[in-house]
């Protein structure tokens, strides 16, 4: 768990906590170069649509839909 200080568009300081599997959250290293998460979007040829999934959120208190996503490990690519 990391708590970052910003400045807003204002000037005024804010507070933004996020969870990282890094030492420090790439938005400090700025080591944006090799991905650490993909989103996988899937299209069923037959019927012509996009396949979403439904999941439970505890931050939500509640459902969400989106694209199935994961992370990737040290040593993976992103290539199937």
């Amino acid at each position: 768990m990391f708590e970052l200080k910003y400045l807003d568009v204002n000037g005024h300081e804010k507070t933004w906590q996020i969870a990282s599997r890094n030492a420090r959250p790439k938005c400090v290293s700025k080591q944006f170069d090799l991905p650490d998460a993909v989103i996988i979007v899937p299209f069923h040829v037959q019927r012509n649509k996009l396949v979403i999934i439904r999941e439970f959120r505890v931050p939500l208190g509640d459902y969400q839909y989106g694209f199935p996503a994961g992370l990737v490990d040290e040593g993976e690519t992103v290539q199937p």
